[in-house]
């Protein structure tokens, strides 16, 4: 029975041990994270700027990326959607979609750059 015992007395031993190794490395992990959380504050909040000035731009590269997944049937459903839903958001006098100066493609209203060739699109 002894042995047993003994046995039972390691297991807790080293259940005790791993538990305060794993505590102290929590306690020094704490301030590390909050560092780095603080430290990629600025570039969380640049995103969120772009994503707000660009969101057009990123609904209509997200719409032609989910139209060519969809095929048939569904697709058609989804150019509907998609077709009453600019309608409606649109303004009575429609603006001319920019055109890519450098590769001819058509690119959402509002758009910075090309979404082909990425080349800066010129207002004129």
């Amino acid at each position: 029975m002894a042995v047993n015992e003994d046995h039972g007395k390691d297991e807790s031993d080293l259940g005790a041990r791993l538990g305060r190794a794993a505590g102290r490395f929590v306690k020094q992990a704490k301030p590390r994270a909050k560092r780095l959380a603080s430290d990629a504050r600025p570039l969380v909040d640049k995103a969120t700027r772009y994503a707000a000035e660009h969101q057009d731009e990123l609904k209509a590269a997200g719409t032609k990326v989910l139209r060519s997944r969809i095929a048939g049937t569904w697709g058609m459903a989804f150019d509907a959607v998609a077709n009453a839903t600019n309608a409606s958001s649109s303004n009575d006098a429609p603006a001319a979609a920019p055109v890519c100066s450098k590769c001819g493609a058509e690119n959402p209203k509002g758009s910075k750059f090309c979404n082909q060739c990425a080349s800066p699109i010129v207002n004129g």
